[in-house]
């Protein structure tokens, strides 16, 4: 089953704000009193590195009085007054070492993206002082994003493994993981020994084998999990 993570719709729309304007995004969203919110599902938003949103808009009188004419949020001021009778919520999310920001429609999944700029770990660690970010300033503070870039190449590769069958997520900075039903896998299941044999000839195949540790758990009754970790390095990666 696919769910709404896998194939958010974007817009594609003008000119969009940037770095300053999500400064001031992120205090209108303070002086609403909303947060965004820690889920289960941050690190598994189609190809973004990390997603969150608020809950929903409520006060939408309230809302539309905050955002009106901005030069730093001329996009994201009139992308909410044409939103005004919708569902929304504010997301942020990044993809690609890009910061994006603006508005999600809750009822059809749909994501209005009304500004952007380039970031990276550093950048992502330092946000904080926001109200708004609390709920999630220690998933910020320790972020990698040059681990999640890799990890997301990973999880591509590993949707291919035994066919595509299974699930795939990306279960922290540092550990994506495959789990698949033992009746998908059939006769492989029977030796743990030969089952990771295999697995690790399909690693083989990858540039990035040598920077990941790979192994299974076939203790479970039901499912088979082949997980990839990332190797742990002395030195900070670059920020």
């Amino acid at each position: 089953m696919i769910t709404y993570y896998d194939y958010i719709t974007e817009n594609e729309g003008p000119k969009l704000d940037g770095k300053y304007g999500f400064f001031m995004f992120l205090k209108l969203i303070d002086d609403l009193k909303m947060n965004f919110i820690k889920t289960n599902h941050f690190l598994n938003v189609g190809k973004y590195q990390y997603f969150f949103t608020t809950e929903h808009v409520r006060k939408k009188e309230e809302f539309l009085g905050y955002f009106i004419e901005s030069l730093s949020l001329k996009t994201t001021c009139e992308t909410a007054q044409k939103l005004k009778n919708e569902r929304i919520s504010f997301y942020f999310g990044i993809k690609n070492n890009q910061l994006e920001y603006g508005f999600q429609d809750d009822m059809k999944r749909d994501i209005y993206k009304t500004g952007v700029f380039e970031v990276n770990t550093k950048y992502v660690r330092s946000l904080k002082s926001y109200k708004c970010l609390s709920l999630i300033e220690g998933i910020l503070k320790n972020s990698n994003l040059v681990n999640l870039n890799l990890l997301q190449e990973i999880k591509i590769h590993l949707k291919g493994l035994y066919g595509g069958k299974g699930k795939v997520l990306i279960l922290n900075e540092e550990v994506v993981a495959k789990k698949i039903e033992k009746d998908e896998i059939k006769d492989d299941v029977k030796d743990s020994i030969k089952l990771l044999q295999k697995y690790e000839q399909w690693c083989l195949k990858f540039k990035w084998v040598n920077k990941v540790d790979y192994y299974i758990d076939n203790e479970e009754d039901l499912e088979t999990t082949f997980y990839v970790k990332i190797k742990t390095r002395k030195d900070d990666q670059e920020l």
